[in-house]
């Protein structure tokens, strides 16, 4: 007896369209911190943890953003290994950990979003947007500010591009005292402030309509 493992790994691919599909004008960025809150919840009994599961906050929002431009996509080849997105009515690429090039360097965000030659869709005409994604504050204020200066590091070579810091929980028990909260939400006096080009979106507090919160991260 052969067996096929692709149909059960599709299965739970599929949960996570549907998720999106089914509710796509209704759900909630809090919405988005509540499949991944319940999933962590499920995979503690499941497994005692979610190790090796953090990806899914980036795919959640990678599928978000795929449906929320609405085309067929066509698969086009990065390297071996990787893949992103290419929609031709619209001439732009959707990429999850795609090289971005800053100045003499490469770095590899969560998710980008550009516009690319009508017949070389791997080279970037503009930079539409990066998205960088955390589940929670893993590493400490330290690691949040460690993001928020890459973002600022592709600011100065692509000011024109939308950035944003989206984080999935805020696990603080006196928000008075906390840091990382008062970091985020830009009222840390004896820290650099978080600049106003870079949206910080904190789903767990955030009760607005995805189409009006991720919109802006496909626009043209």
């Amino acid at each position: 007896m052969r067996v096929y493992p692709s149909s059960y790994v599709n299965s739970m691919i599929r949960a996570i369209d549907q998720f999106i599909i089914e509710n796509l004008n209704n759900l909630r960025a809090y919405d988005l911190y509540e499949f991944y809150r319940t999933l962590f919840n499920e995979l503690k009994k499941f497994f005692g943890g979610s190790w090796g599961f953090d990806g899914v906050t980036e795919v959640l929002i990678f599928r978000l953003l795929h449906h929320l431009i609405g085309e067929k996509e066509k698969v086009i080849e990065v390297t071996s290994d990787l893949r992103a997105y290419y929609y031709e009515e619209r001439n732009i690429v959707l990429g999850a950990g795609l090289p971005l090039k800053i100045g003499e360097r490469k770095i590899w965000p969560d998710i980008i979003v550009y516009e690319s030659e009508v017949n070389d869709p791997l080279k970037i005409v503009k930079l539409k947007s990066v998205l960088e994604i955390k589940a929670y504050p893993q590493g400490g204020l330290k690691s949040i500010k460690n993001m928020v200066e890459r973002l600022k590091m592709i600011h100065n070579y692509y000011p024109d591009a939308k950035l944003a810091l989206i984080v999935y929980s805020l696990p603080v028990k006196n928000k008075n005292k906390s840091r990382i909260w008062k970091y985020l939400h830009r009222t840390l006096e004896d820290e650099e402030t978080i600049p106003s080009y870079i949206d910080v979106i904190l789903l767990s507090e955030c009760h607005d309509k995805i189409t009006k919160v991720f919109k802006p991260y496909i626009s043209n």
